[in-house]
């Protein structure tokens, strides 16, 4: 039989026990959703870079088309974010438009083919 004493010192260890896993649940609760929410972010920061990038590429392409002696070398605002557009390479018959984005330490670099006729050959994140 369990004297008077002894069952307020069960309770008391009782609750510290319990205590003691709700505080490990809450806390790793507290972690699992905080670096969810992270990696949600970047996955977010990526694709706006992607995007971004591919909108370099798509003006680059547009003024390529105007112009043959387009040269490339240039930064190009959209919205309040900047990509760049690096120096046309031209390997006969194709040429090739390298384009740079970053959102929030979230890099894309693109480089595109396309041939004489501007046919795209290949589009391929480096």
């Amino acid at each position: 039989m369990i004297k008077e004493s002894e069952k307020g010192y069960i309770a008391i260890t009782t609750s510290v026990i319990l205590g003691a896993v709700l505080l490990i649940l809450v806390i790793s609760f507290a972690m699992i959703t905080f670096f969810n929410r992270e990696g949600v972010l970047k996955s977010q920061f990526k694709d706006r870079s992607h995007f971004l990038a591919t909108a370099c590429v798509e003006k680059a392409l547009l003024e390529f088309a105007k112009t043959a002696s387009y040269s490339g070398s240039e930064v190009v605002t959209i919205g309040s974010e900047q990509c760049s557009i690096a120096a046309i390479e031209s390997d006969p018959p194709n040429t090739i438009i390298r384009t740079t984005a970053t959102v929030s330490r979230s890099q894309t670099n693109l480089k595109l083919m396309v041939d004489e006729d501007i046919n795209i050959i290949s589009l391929e994140e480096e």
